[in-house]
């Protein structure tokens, strides 16, 4: 399971096969795209999550997201918590959103 959490009131919990890929948003910025979520989602075909990253180390986060994925032991896997300050890699520095796509398919 991967955890991200952007606030008290903002988290999400998904299978790590829901995660579908991760895009670069901007210098500092990392979008990971779930999909298949709708039972979970009221609805909602997919889910993002943003997260904020040290400038320019889109790569190493991204990197060390899949390596933890592959090679991890921990079948909870916390990606971002902001709540609790708690993070993959020192390189990742916040979670600004999770969102829930009512429009995607």
């Amino acid at each position: 399971m991967l955890y991200l959490s952007s606030g008290a009131d903002a988290a999400m919990c998904f299978k790590a096969t829901e995660l579908r890929g991760m895009r670069m948003d901007a210098d500092d910025s990392i979008i990971l795209q779930f999909s298949d979520v709708a039972s979970l989602t009221n609805g909602s075909p997919a889910a993002t999550a943003e997260i904020t990253v040290a400038n320019e180390t889109q790569k190493e986060v991204m990197e060390a997201i899949v390596k933890e994925l592959v090679f991890g032991n921990n079948p909870f896997v916390v990606i971002a918590d902001e709540v609790n300050s708690v993070y993959l890699t020192s390189n990742i520095t916040a979670c600004d959103a999770v969102t829930f796509d009512t429009s995607a398919s």
